[in-house]
């Protein structure tokens, strides 16, 4: 970690903040918002499989807002991936948003935050 990020108490840098940059034959990589989502929950996935693979745990997967820059195509895709990872996954959405409900299974729960209150959905 760099000396400014331990003053800060966080990192300044990284793909988190879309910091995050590929180059083939020194042509920097320039996707969308989408494309930088996808390819940055695939790098995440790679690396918990490799840290997964020393130590055996999984990671806790948050995943905010996922089809707010992807098409459902890809937002269902991107979910297929990290169910198939087995780990378990935290999903946010705006109400009305459709992706979840079509990539829901029996296993899933869902919850409602209202006025501060999480609630468990019925039905």
């Amino acid at each position: 970690m760099r000396p400014a990020d331990q003053e800060r108490g966080f990192t300044y840098l990284g793909i988190s903040r879309d910091d995050f940059s590929l180059r083939l034959d020194g042509n920097k990589w320039v996707g969308s918002r989408g494309q930088s989502k996808v390819l940055g929950c695939v790098l995440q996935l790679a690396a918990e499989q490799l840290v997964s693979g020393e130590n055996g745990v999984g990671a806790l997967w948050l995943v905010d807002d996922l089809d707010a820059e992807l098409s459902p195509e890809w937002s269902q895709r991107v979910v297929g991936l990290l169910r198939r990872n087995g780990s378990q996954v935290f999903y946010t959405a705006l109400p009305g948003k459709e992706l979840l409900a079509s990539c829901r299974t029996a296993d899933d729960a869902v919850f409602h935050v209202e006025h501060g209150d999480l609630l468990r959905a019925t039905g």
